[in-house]
């Protein structure tokens, strides 16, 4: 699901090293910390009650990053669903801002995703853009006016249809619930099949604040995510094996 990422290598690479990573084979083979932020909050951040609401997280990662993220979501009058996410992080002194949007069909199958990174110590920014057809995703990579496509494909029986992005907002499942699909990934820049399952409920205590939440598991193929999620499916925490983000308290 979209709101809880976490992968390696990719584009978040260029925050940590400004200007060395160039190509889309370069941005997917370098390493850095960074890496776990967008799949730690995008693959469980996709769930949210119905209409508009946001949620903000403290961001933080031992030894790096530190920030905030709001997420904003809105189920479409068609059934589907569209994810915004802005994140503000202080790395080594620096301020990246990222703006990420992402659109699903009712299905929970993605239509659109956009990133957008911006250094503003260097003054540069990167932009890719993606859409998706039934051979699977189109990039395109903007930075310094100049345009790169690619596709990535995926063969037409592997399951993308998300039904976990509706879980809390439209749908109530039942503990064990699980759903494997593949989901592309925005920091690899590849398909990535991922199980997700619906644990159960247990209390999460935020500052002096218990809330009992929907626990939700996240296996990718090189970690795992686990998210507290509340009864409108917003994140309460969130915790991949190098990034923590959570609610703050209030």
């Amino acid at each position: 699901d979209e709101r809880l990422a976490g992968r390696s290598g990719g584009i978040w690479t260029e925050v940590r090293k400004s200007g060395s990573a160039r190509t889309p084979q370069q941005l997917r083979s370098v390493k850095a910390p960074m890496r776990c932020v967008i799949l730690s909050i995008v693959l469980t951040l996709g769930l949210a009650r119905l209409g508009a609401s946001q949620v903000t997280l403290k961001i933080t990662q031992p030894g790096g990053a530190t920030g905030q993220a709001k997420v904003s979501q809105h189920i479409a009058s068609d059934g589907g669903k569209l994810v915004e996410l802005n994140m503000d992080l202080v790395v080594g002194g620096r301020r990246i801002t990222v703006h990420q949007q992402s659109k699903f069909d009712r299905h929970g199958a993605p239509l659109r995703k956009v990133l957008d990174l911006n250094d503003e110590a260097t003054h540069r920014s990167r932009q890719v853009i993606v859409s998706f057809d039934p051979a699977g995703a189109n990039l395109v990579f903007e930075r310094g006016g100049g345009r790169r496509p690619r596709s990535v494909t995926l063969a037409p029986s592997a399951p993308r249809e998300n039904a976990s992005e509706f879980w809390f907002v439209r749908d109530k499942p039942a503990p064990g619930a699980k759903v494997r699909c593949y989901v592309f990934d925005l920091d690899s820049l590849e398909w990535v099949l991922t199980d997700t399952t619906f644990v159960g409920k247990r209390p999460v205590k935020i500052g002096v604040k218990t809330i009992v939440c929907n626990h939700v598991s996240v296996k990718y193929p090189n970690k795992t995510v686990e998210a507290d999620l509340d009864d409108s499916g917003l994140p309460v925490r969130v915790v991949s094996p190098d990034t923590k983000m959570e609610r703050a308290a209030g």
